[in-house]
């Protein structure tokens, strides 16, 4: 058993060709045991030493030309269905579209033709799985983003940032531009740039005084399903998945549309397509007096239910959430964050509580102290400051 190179070595030895008739007989052979590159190679050889075997061999080339692009048609096809095993659909559909500009007449691609319509579902519902997955990775990395970022602190101040050829940069306050000059004013000194010197001109913030975001700006960020996280989400996939050439828009729908199960029957048959998201689980963990709708102790051993804030400290208990959000490590910070946001962009599935692992769901403690008139002891209670009275963690579920 020998392969076609082997094959054609051993031949090339025998013939040792180097008239055009050799070469035409040499071409023969290679045509006849698939060597198509090889037989192209050679009748081209045999027209340059002798024109007269010019039409013979011109005949011979235009089978080989079919042949070889057979060949490639062939070694694509068998690539497309590999890529479609692999359920790398949008490398199927390209390399199709590719069959299709080099051989629009092969057997393969009507065979792969047949298949676009069922390769294009199953695209859609990979990118719809890729989309959703990555809507929840990026919700994730953007509130990180808020916790342990900084905003302006007071008005912005709009300016620009000019830079020229000579890779300099000048930032300041925009005063007038015109097709000649852009003058700016950098701390009231007046700079005037020519024109033709200028590569790019941005707009940036020039208030450089930055602060932690509070409590009620994340509150509002994470809530906020129109602008806000869900704004930031869509921009940043939007880029993300540039490739597959989605919109904002496109990503909204693939988000809202995840829980939804669709079921079309037709003569051919049924076919379903199901729903796509991730269950997923949250915890308030010491935030959870800060979630709606939980009731919180405000007083020692006594006091009404129901939510009350003050901005006083209560048995050394931090009663306003702006003071005690701005003495939270970020962990803290972000993972009551992201809780919030399941609340308000995702569907909750249910929300449960766990006993408070400091005070084992009492919410609060006994503490022993002595009486100052009879010298005796006594017990006081302490609300927990991990639950802060509540007794529980509040945990979300949710899609």
């Amino acid at each position: 058993m020998y392969s076609l190179e082997e094959l054609y070595e051993r031949k090339k030895n025998e013939i040792n060709p180097t008239q055009g008739r050799e070469y035409m007989e040499f071409g023969m052979y290679l045509m006849r045991i698939g060597h198509y590159a090889g037989a192209k190679d050679s009748f081209e050889r045999a027209m340059l030493l002798e024109p007269r075997f010019e039409e013979a061999a011109t005949k011979h080339m235009q089978e080989v030309e079919i042949a070889l692009n057979d060949e490639v048609a062939k070694k694509l096809a068998d690539q497309i269905l590999a890529d479609k095993r692999a359920e790398r659909y949008k490398e199927a559909l390209a390399k199709i579209k590719q069959l299709r500009g080099i051989a629009p007449d092969s057997h393969h691609l009507l065979e792969l033709e047949t298949m676009i319509p069922e390769i294009e579902k199953a695209l859609g519902r990979e990118t719809r799985r890729r989309v959703v997955a990555a809507y929840y990775a990026k919700m994730d990395e953007l509130v990180r983003t808020h916790v342990y970022g900084r905003v302006v602190d007071g008005e912005s101040i709009p300016g620009v940032v000019v830079s020229t050829k000579d890779g300099t940069a000048y930032k300041g306050a925009l005063k007038s531009e015109d097709d000649e000059f852009i003058e700016v004013d950098i701390d009231g000194r007046l700079i005037k740039i020519a024109r033709e010197l200028v590569v790019g001109v941005d707009h940036v913030d020039l208030n450089l005084k930055r602060r932690d975001p509070t409590f009620a700006e994340s509150k509002e960020y994470v809530k906020d399903t129109s602008g806000g996280l869900a704004a930031e989400v869509l921009k940043e996939l939007e880029e993300q998945f540039k490739a597959d050439q989605l919109t904002q828009d496109d990503i909204k729908k693939y988000w809202e549309d995840r829980l939804t199960d669709v079921v079309v029957v037709t003569k051919s048959g049924t076919e379903r397509t199901p729903p796509v998201y991730m269950l997923r689980d949250i915890s308030y963990g010491t935030a959870t007096w800060l979630r709606e709708g939980e009731s919180v102790a405000v007083t020692d051993g006594g006091g009404g239910g129901g939510r009350r804030r003050t901005n006083k400290r209560r048995g050394g208990i931090e009663q306003d959430p702006e003071k005690w959000w701005k003495s939270q490590p970020p962990e803290v910070r972000t993972q009551a964050l992201r809780a919030m946001a399941a609340e308000s962009q995702c569907v909750v599935d249910r929300v449960y509580h766990l006993p408070c692992p400091h005070c084992g769901g009492k919410g609060f403690f006994l503490q022993m102290s002595t009486t100052g008139d009879t010298g005796g002891t006594g017990a006081t209670k302490k609300i927990c400051p991990s639950c802060r009275g509540t007794g529980k963690f509040a945990s979300v579920r949710y899609k």
